[in-house]
């Protein structure tokens, strides 16, 4: 079973620990996405409301999932998802952040350690996709130095119809292996 990490240092109480996810965390992880607003699991591109469907996306060994524990709880949770054929340099950051523990710095952590991920993976890019109306999700982003590349118009469609645009940023992780080298967190 994987083991916690030290404190992040968020100010919350329990202090919040990132580690790597497994299959001992997938009923968790299944709590994590059910509890999240329905016009925000279009971002996990996976059919959520099927718990196997969740094993399965643990089971890829493609991809490397980091989880943000308050206490046993898991509260928030990042994938790097390698790209395929001429994408293979590129990983795709999707997370997601229990709507009862945002604006606590959870999303800015994981994203950090998905960099750290990407870099020690030996991605040359990588991306994220929100929706346009998430500016909370594109400040946090941009913040770590991501750039919008694009905004598809009408890209995504709920089950309901209702239509979103959605917008792709991109970061170079050399730029950000520099930058967090500088700060002595690669690994």
């Amino acid at each position: 079973m994987p083991t916690p990490s030290e404190p992040v240092g968020l100010t919350t109480d329990p202090p919040i620990r990132v580690r790597a996810l497994g299959q001992p965390d997938n009923d968790q992880l299944v709590d994590l996405l059910l509890a999240i607003p329905d016009g925000e699991h279009l971002f996990v591109k996976h059919d959520i409301s099927r718990p196997e469907a969740v094993t399965a996306w643990l089971n890829d060994t493609t991809a490397h999932w980091e989880g943000a524990f308050n206490g046993s709880d898991l509260v928030g949770a990042v994938a790097v998802v390698p790209g395929e054929g001429w994408s293979s340099h590129v990983g795709e950051l999707r997370m997601v952040v229990h709507p009862n523990h945002r604006r606590a710095g959870i999303g800015a952590c994981l994203a950090n350690e998905a960099l750290i991920e990407a870099i020690n993976a030996g991605f040359v890019v990588v991306t994220v996709q929100a929706l346009a109306e998430q500016t909370g999700v594109l400040k946090l982003f941009r913040g770590l130095g991501f750039v919008p590349e694009a905004l598809l118009t009408d890209h995504v469609r709920e089950p309901n119809g209702q239509l979103h645009d959605l917008v792709v940023l991109s970061h170079s992780v050399q730029a950000a292996a520099e930058r967090l080298q500088l700060m002595g967190e690669t690994t």
